[in-house]
């Protein structure tokens, strides 16, 4: 998913293998951290910035 300018990747989540197709919510704190939710759910995810490198998050 692309937000921003910024793509993040959702990887399969315990419960649930994808969510291709369906609506998330997007957080962002003051210090700009972002969470991703979906059904009240906070959803591991991966942050890729242009060069390639990939950050987790979603603890």
């Amino acid at each position: 998913m692309q937000w921003q300018g910024r793509l993040f990747q959702i990887p399969p989540q315990p419960k649930r293998f994808s969510f291709a197709g369906d609506k998330v919510q997007i957080y962002e704190s003051l210090e700009g951290e972002v969470s991703i939710y979906y059904a009240n759910t906070k959803l591991h995810h991966a942050v890729t910035n242009l060069t390639g490198v990939t950050f987790s998050s979603g603890r």
